[in-house]
C-alpha cells in the first residue's frame, strides 16, 4: 500500500530480479533503488487511487503481479497515543501494539532511537517487535509518509529477573 503522491519505498520479493531494468505500478514507472536476486527495492511514482498491477522487466523477461499494489489517498498526519504493553525486557524481541490514527502507512517505528521490526500496520494500530535497549523509559516514534508521531515516555525497558544463588543449595528429600 502506498499513497497517490508516490515516493513510497517498496520491496518486491521474488527470484531472478538482479537484472531488473524497469518496474511499473499500474503503468507508472518506478525508480529502481536496488536490485538483488531475490529482492527489488523501488520508489513508486504518483498514480490515481486503486489497486494496480506491478510489472518488472529484467534481462530474462517480464513478470506481472496482478493487483499487487494499492494506491490510497494520503491520510492526515499520524497520531499515536498508547503502547500495549507499555513495558518489556531489555533484550527486546517482544510483540507490542501501538494505537492511534492514520497509522496505515507506517514506514518506521523506533523505541529510544532503536528501530523496531514492523509486523503489520493498519489504520488504528501497528504491531512491532521491540528492539533491544538499556533499561529505562524511552520515547516511541512512528514515521509515516505523512509525518511523525511521538509518544513521549511511551515504553519502559526493564531488566529480566535473575537468580544469583540458592542457599542452602541442598535439602531433605521429604521437604
Amino acid at each position: 500500500t502506498g499513497t497517490t503522491l508516490g515516493g513510497d519505498e517498496v520491496t518486491l520479493t521474488g527470484g531472478r530480479l538482479a537484472t531488473a531494468y524497469a518496474a511499473t505500478f499500474g503503468g507508472a514507472e518506478a525508480v529502481i533503488l536496488d536490485a538483488r536476486d531475490t529482492q527489488l527495492r523501488v520508489r513508486t511514482a504518483p498514480h490515481t487511487r486503486g489497486v494496480v498491477d506491478v510489472t518488472v522487466s529484467t534481462e530474462l523477461g517480464q513478470v506481472t503481479l496482478t493487483g499487487g499494489f494499492m494506491y490510497v489517498e494520503p491520510p492526515g498526519p499520524p497520531e499515536a497515543d498508547r503502547v500495549r504493553p507499555a513495558y518489556g525486557m531489555v533484550a527486546g524481541g517482544e510483540v507490542v501494539e501501538i494505537r492511534g490514527r492514520n497509522l496505515i502507512l507506517a514506514r518506521a517505528v523506533s523505541f529510544g532511537g532503536e528501530p523496531a521490526e514492523i509486523l503489520s500496520s493498519q489504520e488504528t494500530r501497528i504491531s512491532v517487535i521491540t528492539p533491544p535497549h538499556a533499561a529505562g523509559v524511552v520515547d516511541v516514534v512512528v514515521d509515516t509518509t505523512t509525518g511523525q508521531a511521538i509518544i513521549e515516555g511511551g515504553f519502559t525497558y526493564v531488566v529480566e529477573p535473575q537468580i544469583a544463588s540458592v542457599n542452602p543449595n541442598v535439602g531433605r528429600i521429604g521437604g
